[in-house]
């Protein structure tokens, strides 16, 4: 079986950046989506660069979601619609996208989850599912930071929550982020409980403001 191509729209953000180069260290190719073909070939360029590797390239988001097969969306969630609109016609069956987004915004400092009927996990799936049953949708990533995403001088030491419907999918997705130095892999259950993961994601930044820390994550114990 042909190993499948991993894009990530959104790639040239923070937490997209940082992923990216996590994967690309543990040996995967990447493909970076960006609204702009020129701007997702610079950030490919400036990352391939830093970690002096051939393993990413860059183009627009239609581009990478055509080309891949796991596609990881880290992207604002004001801008998911518009996202998911553009990339559409790229989309194709047994495709899996990987939601990583927090519906996060601030009231006096502190974060406030943008509360919908749905987790954005759930939202995206019933989006794509007007394109096709055979796209599958995941949620993990939501409790790790941008900044120890991106610092790939660590370990990520941290435990990863993937939420899903799909059985399968959801093995897809814990085999390539196993690659990932230092983070274990916890199934959290079916899609609808990404909205858990969400409000752990509000907890972490409140823990890092109340101590003064960038990085605060979660980890299972007894297991």
């Amino acid at each position: 079986m042909a190993e499948k191509k991993i894009a990530i729209i959104g790639g040239t953000g923070h937490h997209g950046s940082g992923l990216v180069l996590r994967l690309a260290k543990s040996n995967k190719k990447v493909i970076i989506g960006s609204r702009s073909a020129e701007k997702g070939k610079r950030i490919a360029a400036d990352l391939r660069y830093k970690i002096q590797t051939e393993l990413i390239e860059g183009t627009d988001n239609l581009t990478a979601a055509k080309r891949a097969n796991i596609i990881f969306l880290s992207v604002p969630y004001e801008a998911l619609g518009n996202i998911l609109q553009s990339i559409n016609p790229g989309l194709k069956d047994g495709d899996i996208l990987v939601d990583m987004i927090v519906p996060l915004s601030f009231e006096k400092g502190h974060p406030i989850i943008n509360k919908a009927e749905r987790s954005v996990g759930e939202q995206i799936k019933k989006i794509v599912s007007e394109i096709s049953s055979e796209i599958e949708v995941v949620s993990g990533l939501k409790t790790i930071g941008s900044k120890k995403l991106a610092d790939i001088t660590q370990p990520l030491d941290c435990d990863v929550f993937i939420c899903g419907d799909d059985e399968t999918a959801k093995e897809e997705v814990a085999k390539l982020l196993t690659k990932i130095e230092g983070g274990r892999i916890f199934d959290a259950g079916p899609l609808s409980n990404s909205e858990h993961l969400e409000l752990l994601a509000a907890l972490a930044i409140t823990i890092n403001k109340i101590y003064g820390i960038s990085d605060a994550c979660f980890k299972v114990v007894g297991i």
